[in-house]
């Protein structure tokens, strides 16, 4: 089975300008049947309802399950990369939802950006309202949203001629003023079949007049986020991982490839009223928060792509004599699941 019909490349130069490709009937029929008949028993049986994630008079969501088709994955993440020109190789898979909207749905809600984990969202709309749009702030506020939950900022206050203007209220967001008019402000007409990319981090965005709406919305990077844990790859790297910790004795571990793991979320500095002692916290999905030296976040921001544990530890200035001495806080970190084994 094959996600899509059309060629990638044709649409890099227009994502590439406008951070966004609309690509009408650009979902294989094959896909859409799959995705049109999942949708169907999710809703007969309640399978895989994520009800910590439904917005009450708004949608529900359930986790979508992809096809078993091995090479399916491999070239969703091709094309996706392709079109949003970037790096095929670190494409994660960070959400994967079925988004169903109820009938009493607000037709005017609050736009909002995605998480940092959204660096490409992709709605693909399975069931459409009689006047659903998908709004699109692409001109004008376009900073990345860095945090890992969603931002809320432009209110509608009016419509007239098909388009909206929209506010943002000071201390919403640092971007606030006035974003109506042309240049600001698409609407796109998203029908079943159709596929549509765009900059979830960086560009406010919803679903106007969303009710009676259902929308298959798969969302990737190129940081290897997966806050969800819902990139199939993800569980599976994590257990090769406590494997080799398990198999390794330390000079070997010195020899393994690692990298930060796309369940580490954020690493935050608190400042406690024990004398304004400052503590470092790391947060992982699926995992207590715990603390960090700053000697292990130095380690984690030196963490850029696949490395050994030795050129890691030895670009830090450590030296040969002293390298045995690092490998137990590299197993904790390890263990608690800031980083994983690769090989």
């Amino acid at each position: 089975m094959k996600p899509f019909s059309f060629a990638p490349v044709d649409f890099a130069a227009d994502f590439g300008e406008h951070g966004y490709a609309h690509i009408k009937q650009g979902v294989s029929k094959e896909f859409l049947l799959f995705a049109k008949d999942q949708l169907a028993k999710c809703r007969l049986s309640g399978q895989n309802e994520l009800s910590a994630n439904e917005i009450k008079n708004k949608k529900k969501q359930y986790l979508f399950e992809l096809p078993e088709n091995a090479n399916f994955l491999g070239e969703l993440t091709t094309a996706i990369g392709t079109v949003a020109g970037l790096p095929v190789a670190q494409m994660t898979l960070s959400e994967r939802h079925i988004k169903v909207y109820e009938d009493c749905a607000f037709s005017m809600p609050r736009l909002h950006k995605d998480c940092v984990a959204s660096q490409v969202a992709v709605g693909i709309p399975l069931e459409q309202g009689i006047e659903a749009r998908l709004v699109l702030l692409t001109g004008t506020a376009r900073r990345v949203n860095c945090l890992d939950s969603a931002i809320y900022g432009p209110r509608p206050i009016e419509r007239a001629g098909g388009l909206a203007r929209w506010y943002v209220e000071d201390g919403e967001d640092a971007e606030a003023g006035e974003l109506g008019g042309d240049r600001a402000l698409i609407e796109l007409d998203v029908r079943p079949g159709d596929v549509v990319m765009f900059e979830g981090s960086s560009i406010y965005h919803e679903r106007l007049y969303g009710a009676k709406s259902a929308v298959l919305y798969l969302k990737f990077n190129a940081m290897r986020l997966d806050h969800l844990t819902e990139d199939p790859s993800t569980v599976t790297q994590r257990q090769k991982g406590l494997e080799l910790l398990e198999q390794r004795n330390d000079e070997q571990l010195l020899e393994s490839i690692v990298e930060v793991s796309p369940r580490l979320r954020r690493v935050s500095r608190h400042y406690t009223r024990q004398n304004w002692t400052s503590v470092l916290q790391a947060y992982v999905s699926g995992e207590k928060e715990f603390a960090i030296s700053d000697d292990d976040l130095h380690l984690l921001f030196a963490l850029e792509g696949c490395r050994t544990v030795r050129d890691v530890l030895t670009g830090l200035g450590v030296i040969e004599d002293q390298l045995m001495s690092h490998v137990p806080r590299i197993r904790r970190l390890g263990k608690l699941g800031g980083i994983d084994l690769l090989r």
